[in-house]
């Protein structure tokens, strides 16, 4: 399955590792069934970024906004 890397540039904090860039995977079906249950578009998308990045969504609540920014489109970018 392939994947999108972003580049960080403000670093993440997960626990006690820095994350400087995110992988995100390609969306799934499956995917998009959760997205189904969750309101509001800004919390879809922070929840599908930490879906397809394997991360907690409080990790990705932390994101700059620029880096936010980058990740949602490659998000919209695999949706189409």
């Amino acid at each position: 399955m392939s994947q999108t890397v972003i580049e960080l540039s403000v670093p993440l904090k997960d626990g006690g590792n820095e994350i400087t860039a995110l992988k995100l995977r390609r969306p799934t079906v499956r995917d998009l069934l959760v997205m189904d249950g969750v309101q509001g578009d800004l919390h879809k998308t922070v929840r599908m970024i930490a879906q397809l990045a394997d991360l907690p969504p409080d990790v990705i609540e932390q994101m700059d906004v620029k880096d936010f920014e980058k990740a949602s489109t490659a998000v919209a970018d695999f949706l189409g």
